[in-house]
């Protein structure tokens, strides 16, 4: 637990590194080329999927009683976690430090807390 609590703090330290690149680095047009669609849905199902996935293992017994039998719910846990800190990664990359949008900046906002939320939940309060 303790070295899979310093692999995500890296990788959210990382995640924020990203974030601050906007003061020296911006793209205007990468988030509309092919190569920020690809970031934006990898990212996008990386962060929708697996909680969703991992919900329903969760909550639905029949899906509880199939995938628990080969698969333990703290390994499902950990995957989605790995694979949201992941999604939302890519999704900075997306955005090649283009915050010129309200909407773009709320939703980046949005995405941070829920993931940072997301790390203290599990990491701190558990």
């Amino acid at each position: 637990m303790e070295r899979e609590k310093t692999i995500v703090g890296g990788l959210l330290l990382l995640q924020l590194i990203l974030w601050l690149g906007f003061l020296v680095h911006r793209s205007p047009r990468f988030p509309g080329s092919l190569a920020g669609g690809v970031l934006a849905v990898s990212g996008a199902l990386l962060v929708i999927v697996p909680p969703l996935v991992y919900s329903a293992i969760k909550r639905v017994a029949f899906f509880k009683r199939i995938v628990t039998g080969k698969i333990r719910l703290s390994t499902l846990l950990s995957w989605h976690v790995y694979t949201s800190v992941a999604g939302s990664i890519l999704a900075i990359l997306h955005t090649a430090h283009r915050f010129e949008s309200n909407l773009g900046i709320a939703l980046t906002a949005m995405m941070l807390l829920t993931v940072f939320s997301g790390f203290v939940g599990r990491y701190f309060l558990g």
